[in-house]
């Protein structure tokens, strides 16, 4: 039966498009060997159990939970949806619990929300009419996931967007998303690994840290201490495992940096609010000014969500040419930068200028915005004129 607690369930997380693998890396983490993956989706096998677990302790995930039927749509999704008997669990199935159903379209084509939403919404009360539909305040959410060659019913597990941290209570103008900011460093992690590189501490530094999202990210990852709080199944008296005693996975020193003081205090208060302020050294600190905080090659990642150029703002790209010269001098050889911008052609110039390589570059889509993860490393023969 779907939902079993002994039951290997089908089960599906949802990601911002271009993050997949970032997912895919922490699941295994999480003990899930192998998954499928799909734009903006995971899918794999687990109990219950874990994909709660997956749903609370995942910093990369939007959505998560067990799948109660999947059909292929062809040219008629409204058809395929309200042809769905979806079987909730029995745990589910009380007279006092009420739901209502949401659409998630990851497809190419538009469809009317509200008519798509409907048809699934009947067809849970028609596999499980003790149900009662309620639009807020209500027990749980079914997800319509539509993407161009399935539709699926999916029970969401956490009943909210977890890319939106609880921290974020002061926001940035440019602030990104939680699974964003983790997103980088995974990335940079990865190339670490990739490069052999083997060190005690590890040092990474944010030099315009805005809200502090990709320094906080980054020591909940090493410091294990991740966990969304005012989840669904939280609420659902469904024995699950209870949360093992969690050891610190990274030694590490982690530094955001930002010009303006405001976005320092913001960043530190976001910091306390996740349990980590003394754990962050958050500055106030001009990017030419970096490479008076460290010595020669010391620092091993630095990551950032980069000032958007714009003809307002000429000060923002001698930025961040500043920022590829204070790399050269700060950032070990075997080191990573790993940026997101939204104008790669210029900071792909301004890194070979300073003779940076291009390792990789993504996509990632969220919502409608669009913006390009690039990841560099030093080459080691530098350029004679800089």
């Amino acid at each position: 039966m779907a939902g079993s607690k002994q039951a290997r369930n089908k089960c599906c997380v949802l990601v911002d498009k271009g993050c997949e693998s970032t997912t895919a890396f922490e699941l295994k983490t999480l003990g899930i060997k192998s998954c499928s993956m799909d734009d903006g989706t995971l899918t794999f096998t687990a109990d219950y159990p874990t994909i709660c677990e997956i749903t609370a302790n995942s910093q990369s995930i939007r959505r998560a939970g067990i799948i109660l039927e999947e059909k292929c749509p062809g040219n008629n999704l409204l058809g395929a949806v309200e042809a769905m008997k979806p079987k909730l669990p029995e745990y589910l199935q009380k007279e006092s619990l009420t739901f209502k159903a949401r659409l998630h379209n990851l497809s190419n084509k538009n469809f009317v929300k509200q008519e798509v939403e409907a048809k699934a919404g009947e067809a849970v009360l028609n596999a499980n009419p003790n149900l009662k539909v309620k639009m807020q305040n209500n027990s749980f959410d079914i997800l319509c996931i539509v993407q161009d060659n399935s539709v699926k019913l999916m029970l969401d597990l956490g009943g909210k967007d977890l890319s939106k941290r609880e921290y974020k209570a002061f926001t940035h103008p440019s602030s990104i998303r939680g699974t964003i900011g983790f997103h980088l460093l995974i990335k940079g992690m990865q190339t670490l690994q990739k490069n052999k590189y083997k060190k005690g501490d590890l040092v990474v530094v944010d030099p315009f840290c805005g809200s502090g999202v990709i320094p906080i990210e980054s020591e909940l990852y090493f410091e294990n201490k991740y966990c969304a709080e005012g989840l669904s199944f939280q609420q659902w008296k469904v024995a699950r495992k209870k949360n093992p005693s969690r050891k610190v996975r990274e030694k590490s020193r982690v530094y955001g940096f930002d010009w303006q003081y405001k976005h320092i205090k913001a960043a530190r208060k976001n910091a306390s609010i996740a349990g980590i302020k003394e754990k962050i050294e958050f500055s106030n600190c001009q990017v030419a000014d970096i490479d008076t905080k460290f010595r020669e090659k010391e620092v091993d990642l630095i990551l950032t969500n980069t000032p958007v150029m714009t003809k307002r703002a000429p000060k923002v790209a001698d930025s961040l040419k500043e920022l590829f010269y204070q790399a050269r001098y700060i950032l070990a050889d075997k080191g990573c930068l790993v940026l997101l911008t939204n104008n790669s052609e210029k900071i792909e110039e301004f890194a070979a200028y300073h003779s940076f390589n291009t390792l990789e570059k993504e996509t990632i889509i969220t919502g409608k915005s669009q913006t390009t993860c690039i990841v560099f490393k030093k080459n080691k023969k530098e350029k004679a004129s800089i």
